[in-house]
């Protein structure tokens, strides 16, 4: 693995430096590059950013190693494999969207748990009649203890963890088929997310992280 600094130019015109680290896929052998924003304007901290490579590779060196892990058991059951497709990407997330995947998922295992079906054994309409609980008795009111609709975008993320770790599954040999292919969340959305969404680029991300550094550093 090997690291260069690169500078990119925001739209407004302001300047700051991006790692690029280049890397060999363990699987396929070919080059892949990830970029990291390192939120330094770029007039006199090359220096800085070139200290802050040995981190990065040390942080993502992983990226280039094969998978070592004992082979899955072809009958392990949905709940534990969903606990070692999470164990596999806690290095590959951060921690906010790793502690979202792990309440998800911990959602999805309180549905199934009382079966404990194997993963290989479950079909599109179990996971359309899970979906479909959801949407009617997803999560526990706080207050009364009742069962209460859970939001369409939650069991959209349900799905589509399950989706990925299926995923996973077919890539391991366990299953041929990913059965969640064919399973859509149907549902109105909810009436505060009907707007259209809007994303930060990561050069806006620098630019506000910048200004927040520089005039609000507490």
């Amino acid at each position: 693995m090997k690291g260069t600094v690169q500078t990119k130019t925001t739209k407004k015109g302001a300047e700051y430096i991006y790692i690029y680290l280049s890397y060999s896929d363990p699987v396929t052998r070919k080059r892949k590059q990830k970029v990291i924003s390192t939120g330094l304007p770029a007039k006199g901290n090359k220096r800085r950013a070139e200290a802050m490579i040995k981190d990065y590779i040390e942080k993502y060196q992983y990226f280039e190693m094969p998978k070592t892990d004992t082979a899955v058991d072809s009958h392990i059951s949905l709940c534990d494999f969903l606990d070692y497709w999470l164990s596999g990407k806690k290095l590959e997330l951060r921690q906010s969207t790793y502690e979202g995947y792990a309440c998800r998922i911990h959602s999805i295992k309180k549905y199934f748990e009382k079966k404990n079906p194997e993963l290989i054994s479950l079909t599109p309409k179990d996971f359309n009649d899970f979906f479909k609980y959801s949407l009617k008795y997803g999560k526990v009111n706080q207050k009364t203890h009742r069962r209460e609709p859970l939001a369409v975008r939650s069991v959209r993320s349900c799905r589509s963890i399950l989706h990925a770790a299926y995923n996973e599954a077919v890539i391991d040999g366990i299953i041929k088929v990913n059965p969640l292919d064919t399973v859509v969340v149907h549902g109105r959305k909810n009436r505060e997310y009907n707007g259209e969404y809007y994303f930060l680029t990561e050069e806006e991300i620098s630019d506000v992280l910048h200004f927040m550094d520089r005039n609000y550093p507490r």
